[in-house]
């Protein structure tokens, strides 16, 4: 990957400041019960995320139940990778993730708000993740979907990605309808509309 100095520079500016304020750690959690309070801390960092946003998908405490039960040991599938970047053992930066094979798979990252978000705490985490797959005989990092900036920023590769729906009935095709005008939506437009849509779209 040819990252941009600038973001190398950048980060490794705000590890010194970091490092200043005492003993910064990237950790690979265990993969046992002691880090389901680890996995609390990554959700409610993300969820604190989603409220300034205007959507919480953590409302849903099904989506919660996901990520705190699902198996350490994904089978076929790979196994449950969670990782934190502490500084003075608290938590700034979360991960949430699972390697199958020789992919990473780059899920559901958080990181703290407030006096630490100047610090770009998720930037990091992300660029030491990186290192330790690259280390760790992982081939291929996979940010999955989204458009984000930061994921075209350490990318030399992109997929694209296909679904197809099929409304059998009228509430499937008011569901469809209402998930097309939500995503058409400009980002710029009024948050509260926009949560206005997704509140109905639950509804259905």
């Amino acid at each position: 990957i040819n990252v941009k100095k600038k973001i190398l520079n950048d980060n490794k500016r705000q590890i010194k400041r970091l490092k200043s304020y005492g003993d910064l750690e990237f950790i690979i959690e265990t993969n046992d019960s002691s880090n389901l309070d680890v996995i609390k801390t990554i959700i409610d960092l993300k969820e604190k995320k989603y409220i300034e946003t205007g959507y919480n998908m953590f409302e849903n405490k099904q989506y919660k139940s996901l990520y705190l039960n699902c198996n350490k040991n994904l089978d076929k599938l790979g196994n449950l990778h969670i990782s934190t970047l502490r500084i003075k053992n608290k938590i700034i930066a979360g991960h949430w993730g699972f390697c199958s094979k020789d992919t990473f798979y780059y899920i559901m990252p958080s990181y703290e708000t407030g006096i630490w978000a100047k610090y770009s705490p998720g930037k990091i985490l992300l660029e030491y993740l990186m290192e330790w797959a690259c280390k760790n005989g992982i081939k291929k990092f996979d940010f999955t979907e989204g458009y984000a900036t930061y994921k075209k920023n350490w990318s030399n590769t992109k997929s694209i990605l296909h679904s197809t729906i099929v409304p059998i009935n009228l509430k499937a095709n008011l569901v469809l309808f209402i998930h097309k005008l939500k995503d058409i939506i400009p980002d710029k437009l009024n948050k509260i509309i926009k949560l206005i849509f997704y509140k109905i779209y639950r509804l259905f």
